[in-house]
């Protein structure tokens, strides 16, 4: 995301020394230099069964004449064929039990994780300079809306992201002068936040209608 052409772009993704090149089934190419990746960001596939790698860009390109801070690849889990074994045939008649079932879906997110996770770590390897790529933590995460926008945010080791649903977010705490905390009130079921930049020119960033129980979290990964 976003597509090089029409809904979806499906190819492959290589890595090298200097970058990525992505290679459509229709021989679309999009290259990523190494130089312009300001963040590399992986999340694991957990309960939205789809496994992510995203990246925030320095500067925009253009893709599908659109310009754009932001590249994904991802992929939508689904059963391996290492994971049917001999239940294929029982899949395509629905006589999985729904125990089966979520023992499937396990085995598939492990198996995706593990192929992502071993692509990454090569990746990291090989690259020309030390990017790392930043893990999201699942269990700090929270609900939020962002212009409008309930969704998701996880925090990773140095930025706020929302990778899952389109405007992508992504907001590095090295640009935060301090987050203020608004309409905490026991008698609220929400608050907000509030984010000065240190670039006072840009204006502040608002998350609205934060859960009261995701407060707690919130404060230890800001600290």
């Amino acid at each position: 995301k976003p597509a090089l052409k029409g809904r979806k772009s499906v190819g492959t993704l290589t890595s090298y020394s200097n970058g990525l090149r992505f290679l459509s089934k229709n021989n679309e190419l999009l290259e990523i230099g190494l130089w312009n990746i300001r963040n590399a960001i992986f999340q694991p596939c957990s309960d939205n069964m789809i496994v992510i790698l995203h990246f925030f860009l320095k500067t925009p390109i253009e893709i599908a004449n659109k310009s754009t801070s932001h590249v994904q690849f991802y992929l939508e889990v689904g059963y391996t064929s290492e994971d049917l074994g001999d239940v294929r045939g029982r899949i395509k008649r629905g006589e999985l039990n729904e125990e089966e079932e979520e023992k499937l879906e396990s085995q598939a997110r492990n198996h995706y994780n593990r192929v992502f996770l071993d692509f990454l770590t090569k990746t990291e390897i090989n690259w020309d300079i030390p990017l790392k790529f930043e893990n999201t933590y699942s269990d700090l995460s929270f609900h939020g809306s962002i212009l409008q926008n309930n969704v998701v945010l996880m925090p990773t080791a140095y930025c706020l992201v929302s990778l899952i649903e389109t405007p992508f977010f992504v907001l590095n705490l090295s640009d935060i002068e301090i987050a203020v905390f608004e309409r905490v009130d026991l008698r609220i079921k929400n608050f907000d936040i509030v984010f000065i930049l240190k670039d006072f020119s840009k204006k502040v960033l608002v998350i609205n209608n934060i859960p009261r129980v995701s407060l707690d979290k919130i404060k230890v990964w800001l600290k």
